[in-house]
């Protein structure tokens, strides 16, 4: 949005607060999906994600979801990866 706003300043300030309103709440249900995807891979309730709106606590559980390894086995929100192959958000050089 600021990029937006650099690129072309004559747009109207509430034009840029109607595109935020609308993109936030999409950007909040990613992020809480994505978070409870993590907590199941390492065995947890999806609802821990809600600890991220937490001020400080959420800083502390995104670096724990960043790190945390993931559970070998199966458990009770699916199976393991097979092989114990982990995908990689970086692909090998």
């Amino acid at each position: 949005f600021v990029a937006l706003y650099f690129l072309e300043p004559s747009v109207p300030e509430w034009v840029l607060g109607l595109i935020a309103l609308t993109v936030l709440p999409f950007s909040i249900w990613i992020s809480l999906a994505l978070a409870a995807k993590r907590f199941h891979d390492t065995g947890a309730s999806g609802w821990f994600g809600l600890l991220l709106f937490i001020p400080l606590v959420g800083i502390v559980v995104g670096f724990y979801l960043l790190f945390a390894r993931g559970e070998d086995r199966d458990n009770q929100y699916g199976p393991a990866q097979a092989n114990g192959s982990r995908s990689s958000a970086v692909s090998p050089a």
